[in-house]
């Protein structure tokens, strides 16, 4: 069994504070497969390679795949322009010091009658120096808005010896534990390594990694099919 195996192999099961449940699907290499009939923004990356299959067979044949279909849909929540925000984000903080975690919480400004999002950036973390561990604070995050992604980076420094170590760049223990709490549960949980390129989403049970240039560029650019 997999890490994913509780959720069909979706490690974010069906996060959707919207209520929208409609969008593109793409598989982890960001290759468009096919879309559900509704173009509404919404970007959905597809972890299981049957799935990826039957959804590019369905394209294939002039025909959409409806949300309930795929199991393993994980849904990026917030369009790609706020994904953009957090990716440079994370790369402008970290050439100014590459030994901390940066991080924040993206609000839905809808709960305050106001429509789009809110990338709320907290303080970065103490500064690593091989010790075992360092956190981000998401207690730093002083924004309002209902909490739907919460980010945060492992910089990517590397200690001055002989192995040139970075810091883990996969999510924590306790990073995963921490992804159960209160909304947390309900919410996207980012890990950004631009160490690695890698954008690890996770929850309780595990995470799954795609590559960097696929979670900040991934649009819905698809008109389904009338």
């Amino acid at each position: 069994l997999t890490p994913y195996h509780y959720c069909s192999n979706n490690p974010v099961g069906r996060v959707d504070p919207s209520g929208m449940m409609d969008g593109d699907y793409i598989d982890l290499d960001g290759n468009y497969l096919g879309n559900d009939g509704v173009y509404d923004g919404k970007v959905y990356v597809v972890t299981s390679a049957s799935e990826c299959k039957a959804i590019a067979r369905n394209e294939a044949d002039g025909k959409t795949t409806p949300l309930s279909e795929v199991n393993s849909a994980i849904d990026l929540v917030v369009p790609q322009e706020i994904r953009a925000q957090i990716v440079d984000g994370i790369w402008d903080r970290e050439c100014g010091d590459p030994y901390r975690e940066y991080g924040g919480i993206v609000r839905d400004l809808a709960v305050l009658g106001s429509s789009g999002y809110d990338v709320d950036w907290g303080i970065g973390s103490e500064r690593w120096f091989g010790q075992e561990s360092i956190g981000f604070d998401y207690n730093t995050c002083h924004g309002m808005g209902t909490p739907i992604v919460f980010f945060h980076s492992h910089g990517n420094g590397e200690l001055e010896s002989n192995e040139c170590l970075p810091m883990d760049q996969f999510p924590s223990p306790a990073d995963i534990r921490n992804a159960g709490a209160n909304v947390r549960i309900s919410a996207l949980n980012v890990q950004i390594s631009t160490h690695e390129n890698k954008a690890n989403i996770f929850n309780p049970e595990g995470y799954i990694s795609l590559p960097l240039k696929v979670f900040r560029n991934a649009n819905n650019t698809h008109t389904p099919r009338q």
